[in-house]
């Protein structure tokens, strides 16, 4: 009850997370030339995650995809 979880799930190309996991939410740092982007967003993404009490957590295997889970605050109105 103290988190929402959202999970985010693909079967992407991926990531070795022994390797490359401590870059991976570093702002412009990019684990791969294969797709397009900035290597910004998973580092906001963080950033306001910690910043309200949350966390990220990552599993992912190299030609298999990759899972997401965001542990969010619940937000009293």
């Amino acid at each position: 009850d103290e988190f929402i979880v959202l999970t985010v799930k693909d079967n992407g190309i991926g990531m070795n997370l022994n390797k490359y996991g401590h870059f991976l939410f570093k702002p412009f740092r990019r684990l791969t030339v294969e797709r397009e982007g900035t290597g910004i967003g998973l580092s906001i993404i963080n950033n306001s995650v910690r910043r309200n009490g949350g966390r990220i957590e990552v599993e992912s295997y190299v030609n298999k995809g990759t899972t997401f889970k965001v542990y969010l605050k619940p937000y009293d109105l």
